[in-house]
């Protein structure tokens, strides 16, 4: 077990701001929703839009109780986030199949069993008791249930680029372009996160900056490429073709 304190060291309007954009970001992307995988990268700016908010009201409000139920808010929807980004990676790289299935419904499972033990918290205190305040910061003892939360968190996105890397091998020309800059858009969160655990960085908003890094990029190759439907490209070509030729 390891003890992290948690404070506002990013202006509160820097949260807000970043937590609107991700929100029209999200909606942006909403209309690729007919695309295979899509809807679940909107779903996961929105619950990064959401989950910055709850994050803020953890660090500001004054009493325990509150930072207690904030944060609990934050960790319903930040576990959410990887799960969302595999099943888009898995989507909308075609790569489905019945080991798939079994590995989402697996998944499903395990985050519905650690949103049980968060819902349950006022009556086991499994968490809220790793939770106090001091005059710094906030400071919270990480747990058995804290560590299978983020090993959860970090195994998923450890599969999501396995199956990306898979993507990647397996096409080539457009498609293989559209995989790297997908890929590359996940990643860039990833980094934001691991450098926000680095103290001497954590003053510049790493994880913030990357948050919306990740989105700008995700919504240009959107745009770029009709959300990766190569066919439907295909097709306005086609029906191009012969409008020239008629």
């Amino acid at each position: 077990m390891f003890i992290k304190s948690y404070s506002l060291l990013t202006p509160a309007w820097i949260y807000l701001s970043v937590s609107a954009s991700l929100l029209v970001l999200g909606t942006y992307i909403w209309q690729f929703r007919n695309n295979p995988g899509i809807k679940y990268q909107t779903y996961v700016q929105y619950c990064k839009s959401l989950g910055l908010i709850f994050f803020l009201f953890f660090t500001t409000k004054t009493t325990l109780d509150e930072q207690i139920f904030w944060f609990k808010m934050f960790l319903l929807v930040f576990s959410l986030v990887p799960y969302f980004w595999m099943l888009f990676v898995m989507n909308i790289s075609n790569q489905k199949r019945s080991l798939v299935l079994r590995c989402q419904q697996l998944f499903a499972i395990i985050i519905l069993g650690l949103w049980t033990v968060i819902l349950t918290d006022s009556w086991h205190q499994q968490l809220s008791q790793q939770i106090w305040t001091d005059t710094a910061a906030i400071r919270i003892m990480f747990s058995s249930f804290y560590w299978m939360l983020w090993v959860n968190g970090y195994l998923l996105y450890g599969i999501s680029f396995w199956f990306a890397l898979r993507w990647i091998t397996n096409s080539a020309g457009l498609r293989r372009m559209q995989a790297v800059w997908f890929t590359f858009s996940g990643g860039l969160s990833i980094l934001g996160g691991i450098l926000n655990n680095i103290p001497e960085l954590v003053e510049y908003s790493p994880l913030l900056i990357s948050f919306v890094l990740s989105a700008l990029a995700i919504s240009w190759g959107c745009y770029r490429w009709h959300a990766h439907s190569v066919v439907t490209l295909a097709e306005k070509a086609l029906v191009k073709n012969i409008k020239c030729t008629l």
